[in-house]
């Protein structure tokens, strides 16, 4: 209706200027009649008029200070949103979107934790207490050879040698490199409960170092060091793996406002290490930097945040592919070995993160541009992860069975296999929602690829199951995401066929197959307690009803398939029908709005005090 709600609240003249992007203008729906008999409007009609809604719809009100995105029927903010309240009624929970903060029973969770799993501080415990208590030997080996795969941002000899001052009680070791010691021990703790436990993973370990090493920050003085920087990215990764995204975002801001006042994002000279620099402070300088610019791309992707490091300001070199043991010899600078090497995982992750940053950002410059700029920023983005893909060393290529690999290698093949796919899939999906009738040929292949990765990353994820060691989805933050991208895309696959569209595409893999898997994983992310699964699931089971929907719609009697001239027709009808549903509107801020809404605003008031 004109005016909308927040013109009202505010006092403004409300008016319906925006330009319509959405293909073929549309004509208001029939009084009568199902809209499956209606005739196609033509392209002169009058544009239906998204605002006019019932008021008394309560998933289409705002709540307060909501008028910067407007909840209109015809964007995913509003299917999101209506899917969220959904949720909440029927879990029982009271919260809902459009009541204001004063009914809030969460408010009294600190403004950095809102939103986050709730975490019970154990008692204080002293740090020769806790070290005793430790296998802190074992738990070493746990943090290098499995929790941290490819961040690796510390030099392990060096962090063994804190460790045993540590046990020494020579006293001589910075807060820093204390808080160090402690969160490699409490993220090696958590990977350990995480194997142990069947259900709900106890922190009660890993959370006493936790807290401890956040002790011992709080107690540093002086100017900021390397390790200053490297103590609190440790600190980043183990909230990013007990579920506290939010607290893990702050604390990340920290991180790199420090990293850029010692210059991480700087390249330095090789003269700094021949006239007597530390080639180990030298390539951590490197390591930590690279690492923190790979999590703000993933971040920034997964909470629809902007990135905090800028390209432009950097000019930091890639690490040397010299593993830890390495650096530690004198005539490392003119060493060279075609070995594999441990380091050379980091580089490569490194290095696609880049080039998903690069496209996730040119998908937001061209949003709401002509198909064919969109085509072309996917297949620029496409080859440049192919030649990746191509530059792997076989060790780490997938060619060789993950049984004849050292468990380090196994894991790295693993992470960099599915931020393969993750790159594969971000940037051909929107290539789903783009307007089949002119764009059908020239996006076939995107297609293919972006099904194909979404088909691959569940197959690696399926099958590393606890018996195989470690469940991935209840241990690495990043995989649950990557689950939901893949689920996500094979619903709306399935769902733009249900509609009619693309229809004469082939992929290789049956729609049934693809529909089996994303099932199975929605399935194991409804019944995991890892909390970004079940924020994640609450998405996924709206796009499952929504395909559902269609489908019973639909006469039995329907071919799957129609001539290319039928096809053709039916896809352009349907098109323009599907929008006037707006039962799941499929535009281009679909997929980005879908990303980042599990960790949004809006998803914190009915479920926060569901899960935690």
């Amino acid at each position: 209706m004109i005016p909308c709600s927040v013109c009202s609240d505010i006092g403004a003249t409300c008016s319906f200027d925006a330009s319509y992007t959405r293909g073929k203008l549309v004509g208001p729906r029939q009084p009568s009649g199902s809209a499956q008999n209606s005739p196609v409007a033509p392209a002169s009609a009058p544009v239906v008029q998204s605002t006019q809604i019932s008021d008394a719809d309560p998933a289409n009100e705002h709540a307060p200070g909501e008028g910067a995105q407007a909840a209109t029927a015809s964007s995913a903010y509003s299917f999101l949103k209506r899917a969220w309240e959904r949720f909440g009624r029927e879990t029982g929970d009271v919260g809902s979107l459009s009541e204001t903060d004063h009914n809030d029973p969460t408010q009294v969770v600190p403004v950095l934790n809102y939103g986050d799993k709730r975490v019970v501080p154990p008692p204080a415990s002293s740090l020769e207490s806790l070290i005793r208590k430790s296998d802190g030997h074992a738990l070493l080996s746990t943090y290098f050879d499995f929790a941290m795969p490819t961040y690796r941002f510390l030099h392990r000899q060096t962090v063994e040698q804190w460790y045993k001052e540590v046990c020494e009680g020579t006293n001589r070791l910075s807060p820093a490199r204390k808080a160090i010691i402690l969160l490699v021990l409490a993220t090696a703790t958590f990977f350990e409960e995480s194997h142990k436990s069947d259900g709900e993973i106890s922190l009660t370990g890993s959370e006493s170092l936790y807290q401890a090493a956040r002790h011992e920050l709080n107690q540093e003085t002086g100017r900021p060091r390397l390790e200053s920087v490297q103590s609190r990215f440790a600190a980043c990764l183990y909230l990013l793996h007990t579920s506290r995204p939010n607290e893990a975002w702050y604390l990340f801001g920290t991180t790199i406002q420090i990293a850029l006042i010692i210059g991480l994002h700087q390249r330095r000279s090789a003269e700094n290490v021949q006239l007597g620099g530390d080639i180990i402070i030298q390539e951590c300088r490197k390591r930590t930097f690279w690492a923190i610019s790979t999590l703000d791309t993933y971040l920034s992707i997964i909470l629809g945040r902007p990135v905090l490091i800028h390209d432009g300001d950097c000019d930091q070199q890639l690490p040397a592919e010299l593993d830890d043991e390495e650096l530690s010899k004198p005539d490392i600078i003119s060493r060279s070995s075609s070995r594999d090497r441990i380091i050379a995982a980091s580089i490569l992750h490194a290095r696609i993160a880049h080039i998903v940053r690069q496209a996730a950002q040119e998908q937001g410059r061209v949003a709401r541009k002509q198909d064919d700029r969109k085509t072309e920023a996917a297949t620029k983005a496409g080859n440049e992860v192919a030649a990746w893909h191509a530059s792997l060393p076989v060790i780490l290529s997938g060619a060789v069975h993950p049984t004849s690999l050292v468990p380090v290698y196994r894991r790295q093949v693993a992470v960099l296999g599915l931020a393969h796919k993750h790159a594969i899939m971000l940037i051909n999906r929107p290539m789903l929602l783009m307007e089949p009738v002119r764009s059908m040929l020239s996006t076939k292949s995107h297609v293919e690829s972006c099904l194909s990765a979404a088909d691959g990353a569940l197959d690696v994820l399926m099958a590393h199951t606890p018996s195989e060691g470690y469940a991935p989805l209840a241990s690495l933050w990043f995989t649950s995401y990557v689950a939901f991208n893949a689920v996500s895309i094979i619903y709306v696959w399935a769902i733009q066929r249900a509609r009619g569209r693309l229809q004469s595409m082939q992929v290789p893999v049956s729609d049934d197959s693809l529909l089996d898997k994303a099932q199975s994983m929605q399935s194991h992310l409804s019944s995991s307690s890892y909390a970004p699964g079940l924020r994640y699931n609450a998405v996924l089971r709206e796009l499952r009803e929504e395909l559902q929907r269609l489908q019973d719609r639909r006469p039995s009697s329907q071919p799957n398939a129609a001539t290319p001239l039928q096809s053709s027709n039916v896809l352009e009808q349907d098109f323009n029908l599907g929008f006037q549903g707006l039962e799941l509107p499929l535009d281009p801020d679909f997929w980005s709005q879908m990303d980042s809404f599990p960790f949004g605003e809006l998803s914190w008031t009915p479920f926060h005090s569901l899960v935690y």
